[in-house]
């Protein structure tokens, strides 16, 4: 994390000094705590840089396919768990873990100061390039990430479902633990501010997703 740890704290400064939003605490106590964080264990094949971008959903938003294999290495397995901060909601997060088994604190941060990063990147890329869909869901990422504390209590997780309120929905919830781009419920600290007077440059830059799939950052939660 000696790379990962000064690279996120410069992402998080340039998102604040474009106006896009400023870092909330959580943030920087993940920063902090990941300045301790030794290399990581490899103990797995992984993907090396599965974001938002890499994800891609079909039309009724179901994954679909993971593009870009060009970082594949063998590592510790946090490092494929950024979705699993920047897209799950505190329930997504419950049934992931359900699935997918037992998360080290250790992999837990590794996949957390990366989400940090990443977000962070995606953003400013997308700001830079006038790709406001993107940006949007780069931003929820981000306040997604940060809004839990750090400390974290996984033996008490599964209780962190909420109860259905009365007088609502009976329909149940989806058990697809890739859910796409859930909404943020806190209080986004990342979401950018609005200007008037400036109008959204087009997407014309994108690179087209493969026929019958998108990706995440196209999803339904963009603009």
């Amino acid at each position: 994390m000696t790379i990962r740890v000064p690279k996120t704290r410069e992402r998080l400064a340039e998102l604040a000094q474009l106006g896009l939003g400023q870092p909330p605490q959580e943030a920087h106590e993940v920063v902090e705590a990941a300045v301790e964080f030794g290399p990581p264990e490899p103990t797995a094949l992984v993907h090396g840089d599965l974001h938002l971008r890499h994800l891609l959903v079909d039309d009724d938003s179901q994954p679909s396919a993971v593009i870009d294999w060009a970082d594949l290495s063998y590592n510790s397995p946090g490092v494929d768990l950024v979705l699993y901060w920047s897209v799950l909601t505190a329930q997504g997060r419950v049934e992931f873990r359900e699935a997918y088994g037992t998360i080290s604190e250790d992999q837990l941060l590794c996949a957390r100061i990366l989400a940090l990063f990443l977000c962070g990147t995606l953003a400013l890329y997308a700001h830079h390039e006038g790709m406001p869909a993107l940006r949007r869901e780069a931003l929820l990422g981000l306040d997604r990430t940060a809004s839990v504390r750090l400390i974290l209590d996984l033996k008490s997780t599964a209780k962190e479902r909420s109860p259905r309120p009365k007088g609502g929905s009976n329909r149940p919830v989806p058990r697809s633990a890739w859910r796409a781009c859930p909404r943020s419920r806190s209080s986004k600290p990342f979401r950018r501010r609005r200007r008037r007077g400036r109008g959204q440059s087009g997407a014309g830059s994108r690179a087209p997703p493969s026929r019958g799939a998108r990706s995440t950052s196209r999803s339904r939660c963009g603009p």
